[in-house]
Parts: structure tokens; sequence; C-alpha cells
């Protein structure tokens, strides 16, 4: 297998997703510095993607996340609000959770998708929102995001191969104290920008055995399954709750899985 290494012209976190002339196949993976994953993990998600998925950015379980709906300052106007990770907690309250979860966000470390992706990623309709990502040196996985969505115009979200094999990292960008702030502003400027809403998904596959076919999982833009977390406000006996601090997003009541 050849092997290139390739220096980018500048700092800018966009170049992660360039379509470099060195990038031979349609498929494409993708990973951070700190990216372990065992090669029977990154098989499989090679193997989902060939198997009628390639419309979908595929990828491991632990890198879900998701967006939630919030009023922000003047109480009137949703926006979305990134939350680090959405357990749907049906074993606590079985008749309001379903009995399983669902994620609208894919981080991108060992994940697959098409390598269209990445060259519309740098035409000119995105140019304001790679702007951002430059801004804040930030976000880039989640503009692919919006990418992927735009281009399936909305109607499937990602998918997710149920492995958890990756360390728990304790450092990194993602480990700033704002950090979790910062992702809410992409999202919310993201969508502004585009007008476009990332798509929920339950499209969950396992680790061996039969994939699946992509219409028996559910997709929707609005928190699926009728949960209670689709609601104005979040209140402190709710199930989904966040609240903003100065050192960031915290999460409140009935638990959140952080990071």
């Amino acid at each position: 297998m050849p092997l290139s290494v390739i220096v980018p012209p500048s700092s800018s976190l966009n170049w992660r997703f360039y379509p470099w002339s060195e990038i031979r196949t349609d498929c494409v993976i993708s990973m951070d510095d700190d990216w372990r994953m065992p090669h029977d993990h990154l098989d499989r998600v090679s193997e989902v993607w060939h198997a009628g998925y390639q419309d979908s950015w595929v990828g491991f379980e632990h890198m879900g996340r998701n967006h939630v709906s919030r009023d922000v300052a003047d109480g009137r106007t949703k926006q979305p609000v990134y939350a680090p990770t959405f357990w749907s907690q049906y074993a606590a309250k079985p008749k309001q959770m379903p009995p399983s979860k669902f994620h609208s966000i894919m981080l991108p470390s060992g994940a697959a998708l098409s390598r269209r992706y990445f060259k519309a990623y740098h035409t000119a309709p995105w140019a304001a929102a790679r702007a951002v990502v430059d801004e804040l040196t930030n976000c880039e996985d989640l503009l692919m995001n919006y990418v992927v969505t735009n281009m399936t115009s909305g109607r499937i979200g990602p998918a997710f191969v149920r492995a958890w094999a990756k360390p728990f990292q304790v450092d990194g960008l993602w480990f700033r104290p704002k950090h979790l702030g910062t992702r809410s502003e992409c999202l919310q400027r993201f969508e502004n920008l585009t007008g476009g809403r990332l798509v929920y998904s339950d499209t969950y596959i396992p680790l061996a055995g039969d994939i699946p076919q992509h219409s028996t999982f559910s997709h929707s833009s609005t928190v699926p399954f009728d949960l209670p977390c689709d609601r104005p406000l979040y209140e402190r006996d709710g199930i989904c709750e966040i609240a903003d601090h100065d050192a960031g997003w915290a999460s409140i009541g009935e638990p959140w899985i952080s990071r």
C-alpha cells in the first residue's frame, strides 16, 4: 500500500477534509493522532460502508454525539446546542424512552465516508462555514456533518458500529474549558449559514455478523421517538438537561455521558 505524507500549506483544520490527489479510493477513513482501534474494527467499518452505506458517514458508537434545540437569550428562538453524548435512559423510564439510543453527529476518528464529500466540503457554497472553522480553530468535523446531510437531502443520518476499543483520552483540544460552548456556537452559525438541520439516526450495527439493510433504521430531523427532550426549555426534573456555566457546558439532573 503506497504511503504519502502531505504537508498542508497552512494550519487550517479545513485541510483535514481536502480531496488530495493522493486519495485514490472512494472510501476514505479519517483518524486523529490519538486514534487507536483494532484492525478488525476498522475492517468492519469498511465492510459496512461497502454494504450499501456509501451515502452515510460510518463510524463507531463511542464517536456519536448529538445536538438538541434550546431557547437562547431572547427566549423565542431555538438554536442547536452541542451535547457530548446522548443515551436513551430506557431502563429507568421504559414508558418514555425507546430501547435504543440515537445520535445526530459523527466524530471522524476511524470513520469512513465517500471521497465526494471531501470535494463538496471545499466548494464555494461552504466557504463562509469554512471561515468559521478558521476563526474558531474548531468544528471542521461538525461542518462535514452538515455537508453530508446537505448532499443526502436530510434523508439519512450517520451509521455506527457498536465497538468501544478506544481508550479514554484526558487531553487535547476537546478538553479546553469552553470547548462545548464553542461547539454549540459552531452548530448555531452553521445552521444559520446553511439553513440545514442535522439528522438523528438510530443506525447501530453489530461488530460481527449480518449487516442490516439501511431501510431497517429510523432517521429524523427532530428528536425522534417522541422523547421528552424536544421542548423549549430544559427543566431540572427532565431527562436531558443542560446548563451553561462560565467554564463551559455542564450536565444537570439525570445523567448525560460526558464527552
